[in-house]
């Protein structure tokens, strides 16, 4: 993926970025896998009430499971940001590159993400590119 970089006080025009560590961040994950022969099996891991990210597998094993689903917890439980970031049209990101924060306020804050989307706008005040964060890369 192409890396693009951010600097809070130089090109990025707005944000509704949250930082959270990783014990605050409520999240559980719920995967299911249908076997050749049609059995559904699911696992879940993570908070109860946490926000919810969902997979679906085919022919993995309970154990097999499990360790995907703990795995998948472990990405999206981190430090760092989460929400959406509004930069100018440069640079070009688009979905699955990687956006690189930084911020001289903050630097124990700054790190890498997923671009999980990107929505574009012109108008009265300029090119803006606002992109969407997803896992700490």
């Amino acid at each position: 993926s192409n890396r693009h970089i951010y600097n809070m006080m130089a090109n990025v025009a707005e944000n509704s970025l949250v930082f959270r560590r990783a014990d605050e961040n409520k999240m559980r994950v719920v995967i299911t896998s249908t076997n050749k022969g049609g059995v559904v099996i699911k696992t879940e891991v993570g908070d109860p009430e946490g926000e919810e990210f969902k997979l679906d597998k085919r022919g993995l094993n309970k154990d097999a499971l499990d360790k995907l689903a703990l795995s998948e917890l472990q990405k999206r439980k981190f430090d760092g940001y989460k929400g959406t970031l509004t930069g100018f049209g440069e640079p070009y990101p688009k979905h699955n590159d990687i956006a690189v924060i930084q911020d001289p306020e903050y630097p124990e804050r700054e790190g890498a993400y997923m671009i999980d989307g990107v929505k574009t706008t012109f108008g009265m005040s300029g090119f803006r590119r606002q992109l969407e964060l997803g896992i700490k890369v």
